[in-house]
Parts: structure tokens; sequence; C-alpha cells
């Protein structure tokens, strides 16, 4: 029996992609964490422990930089010995699942709870939207071969780590955590699945129905 090699190897090269985009995100997520807790922080220190604050400025000025820039790295030192973003990626990951392992306590069926909810309006919103943009460009060739084929063709996980990236980490549009009680994480999450799958359903009606 001859092993599919080339197969395999693709298999194992998207394994590897996602991976890397996991630590790439967690990183750059981290990252910016980091810097926002260290501003906010630094006000609080301020004023509360104007010793300590003085201590972090003296340490900032003898390395030439910002006392800002200084606890971000102090900070970031917990997790990550350098602050490129494949370091702090795996280092996120690394204190995720030792935060996992020591909370015996943490809610797993709300997450279950959440996922479900999310997914079945993403379907109705995917069938509703798809069976009307389908309806409407009936025999339309550009939906088969243009539209449904390029997203078929991009995993939904890679899209939806690019928008990640975008609206949440640049332009800080959606909250990276506390999906509980953030509705707008819940609709960017249903946003993004039916952005992705409506056109697979509105190709499949326009050519055969």
């Amino acid at each position: 029996m001859k092993v599919p090699w080339r197969g395999l190897s693709k298999i194992m090269g998207i394994y590897l992609v996602a991976v890397l985009v996991t630590i790439i995100i967690a990183g750059a997520a981290g990252a910016k964490l980091a810097k926002n807790y260290a501003s906010e922080a630094l006000g609080y220190i301020k004023a509360t422990n104007p010793e300590f604050y003085n201590t972090l400025k003296e340490n900032a000025t003898k390395m030439g930089i910002s006392v800002e820039e200084y606890y971000y790295r102090l900070i970031l030192s917990r997790v990550s010995k350098s602050d490129n973003v494949l370091s702090i990626g795996i280092g996120m990951l690394k204190k995720s699942r030792e935060y996992l392992h020591n909370t015996p306590n943490l809610n797993i069926g709300e997450a279950v709870k959440v996922t479900i909810i999310i997914t079945s309006i993403s379907l109705i919103l995917i069938v509703l939207s798809g069976v009307y943009i389908g309806l409407k460009f009936r025999g339309s060739k550009s939906i088969d071969i243009i539209i449904s084929r390029f997203f078929v063709g991009i995993p939904s996980w890679w899209l939806g780590t690019i928008f990640i990236i975008i609206l949440a980490v640049k332009l800080d549009l959606i909250p990276l955590g506390n999906a509980k009680i953030s509705p707008s994480y819940h609709i960017f999450a249903i946003l993004v699945l039916v952005f992705i799958h409506t056109w697979e359903i509105a190709s499949y009606v326009s050519t055969n129905l």
C-alpha cells in the first residue's frame, strides 16, 4: 500500500500554519493587552505609590526609555524573555495552560452554551442570507465561480484570524476577552461565520433552483 505522502504533507502543513497563526495572535494580543495595562496601571501607581513610581522612572531613565515602555517590558518579562511576537505568543499560551490547570471551577458549561447559541444563530442567518442571495442572482456564474470558490478555497479559521488581527488588535473595535459580558464579541463571531459561509448556500441555490 502506497503511503500518500503528498496528502499527508499538505495536512501537516495546514496544521503547522494553524499553530503558527494561533501563536502570532496570542503574541499580538498579549503585547497589546500588556501595553494597555501598563499605561493604565502607571497612573494608579503614580497616585497611590509615588515611591514605587519614582523607582520605575529611575530604572527607565538608566535604560534610556520612557517609564511606560519600562513597565510594559517588566510586565512582558513574566511571559517572555523578549518582545518578539512569537516568544510572547508561546509564553501567553503557556500561561493559559497553567491557568486552566489551576482553575478547577472553570465554567466549561457556560462556554459550551455560548458556542451553541452563536452557532445556531449563525446557521439560521447563513441559510436565510444564502437563499436570498442565491435566488436574487439565480443562474449567475459570478456567485459560483468568483465568490463561492474564493471563500471555499480559503480556510474559515484563516479569515477569522485576519478579522481578529484587524478588528481587535489593530483597530480595537472588539474586546479580546470577557466574551461572557461583551455582546460585541458574540456579534463579531456571528458576522464572521455568516460572511464566510453564506456564499456556499448562495452558490448552490443559484445553480440548482
